[in-house]
């Protein structure tokens, strides 16, 4: 191909080229080459959606966000299930205390 031909056609070619440089869809602020795109939406980007997490003990808190908050995200369920839910199981704090009842007769 001549040089003058490409000069004209190279502004077609880098609309639809597949290794052209394209922003993140989801916001990271990087650019990716076109043909891996699928590739780090789905794998890679740390704005990727983290898969739900319901809390275990079924109350209904539901814990979301992205790849980047990921361990945010299980601590925070963590302290949930352990401090915060009203469906946890609470050990009751008398059960080592012996009570000892006069009944008069």
């Amino acid at each position: 191909m001549e040089a003058h031909v490409w000069v004209i056609q190279r502004a077609g070619h880098e609309k639809v080229c597949p290794r052209r440089l394209v922003p993140c869809p989801l916001g990271c602020d990087k650019e990716i080459v076109f043909e891996e795109l699928e590739n780090h939406t789905s794998r890679e980007c740390p704005k990727r959606p983290f898969p739900v997490l319901e809390c275990r003990h079924g109350c209904g808190i539901l814990f979301e966000g992205d790849w980047a908050m990921a361990e945010h995200i299980r601590t925070e369920k963590l302290i949930h299930e352990a401090e915060g839910c009203p469906n946890r199981t609470v050990r009751c704090m008398y059960i080592y205390v012996s009570i000892c009842l006069s009944i008069p007769t």
